[in-house]
């Protein structure tokens, strides 16, 4: 058993198997075979188990009792998805190995998403043609670099952008020729992207410090940073940590909390037009309450990925 002592007096427990695996029993736990490879991993929202075939691949990932296939061609390489909902994706590959074809549909669908992809010699995508007459042609220049990019749909052109570059690899300018418009890019002596000047003469800067603390202003006013990097204030909002980090409330009142512990946690309660946020033990997003007062939730499997946001009464997986 190991502790993990946080600065505000957390303690998280950490339990290892013989293999040295971590687990948390409280929140999350993963099991692993005799190889070492996983096959379940659980919390108290969900359950998600793995069946491998004899190359370690997945071939079966259940969830809650929902069920995603996952198959192979002589290859080894994925060729189709299928999930017990309905869905279904197949990939198809050139003499590279290279994905050159992806169908993605639902069962009960017509005719499924499709798209066809070319390469280049030098593995670079050059054109997808999709689903729905949408095509996206892309050209390179003797470098590399994304030299012309264009969109069509049924034979009108929607996107047609050229991308200037300087001698040391940096991006210089963007022309979008179907709305006549322009972005030019600026750097500091260090190289680093600092600026954009958009044809109408407006700019957006990108601004950092010598601590690397952003800011989008030459003079770097417009915001201020706090010790580690946090983000207090910009020329909207203020924000608040709590003793772990997390951003717990971004607000446009002007007053800053009391010292008090109480006094300070009535503040950081939500208001009418601030944002709240909650989270979990294990750093993962719990809940978001917006400026009108309606609260979105999360939920997460042991791996980290979201199954579940609840909002205005409706469930979404």
């Amino acid at each position: 058993m190991i502790t993990t002592q946080l600065p505000d007096g957390t303690a998280v427990h950490h339990q290892h198997d013989q293999a040295n695996k971590y687990t948390d029993g409280s929140w999350e736990a993963w099991e692993y075979d005799k190889a070492g490879r996983l096959t379940k991993a659980y919390n108290r929202d969900s359950v998600t188990e793995f069946v491998r075939n004899a190359f370690g691949q997945v071939i079966k990932e259940t969830q809650d009792g929902r069920t995603v296939e996952h198959k192979y061609d002589e290859r080894s390489r994925l060729s189709h998805i299928v999930s017990a909902l309905g869905g279904s994706i197949t990939y198809g590959y050139d003499i590279k190995g290279t994905v050159n074809h992806i169908s993605a549909g639902m069962s009960g669908q017509r005719k499924p998403w499709e798209a066809n992809i070319a390469y280049d010699r030098f593995g670079r995508e050059t054109s997808r043609i999709m689903s729905g007459c949408v095509e996206n042609t892309m050209q390179y220049d003797n470098v590399g670099r994304p030299a012309h990019q264009r969109v069509r749909h049924n034979g009108q052109t929607l996107l047609d952008k050229s991308y200037l570059w300087s001698d040391n690899l940096r991006l210089l300018q963007t022309l979008d020729t179907i709305n006549r418009r322009s972005v030019r890019y600026d750097y500091d002596t260090f190289g680093s992207l600092s600026g954009a000047v958009y044809d109408d003469g407006s700019c957006q800067w990108r601004n950092p410090d010598a601590m690397g603390n952003v800011y989008d202003s030459p003079d770097r006013t417009d915001r201020s940073y706090g010790r580690g990097g946090q983000l207090r204030e910009d020329k909207k909002w203020r924000y608040y940590y709590d003793s772990h980090g997390n951003l717990v409330l971004k607000s446009m009142r002007r007053s800053g909390p009391s010292l008090e512990t109480g006094m300070r946690d009535e503040f950081l309660a939500w208001q009418s037009g601030d944002y709240a946020y909650t989270w979990q033990g294990n750093g993962m997003l719990r809940s978001v309450t917006r400026p009108d007062g309606k609260t979105v939730t999360f939920k997460y499997d042991a791996l980290g990925r979201r199954i579940e946001k609840v909002f205005d009464g409706r469930v979404y997986r």
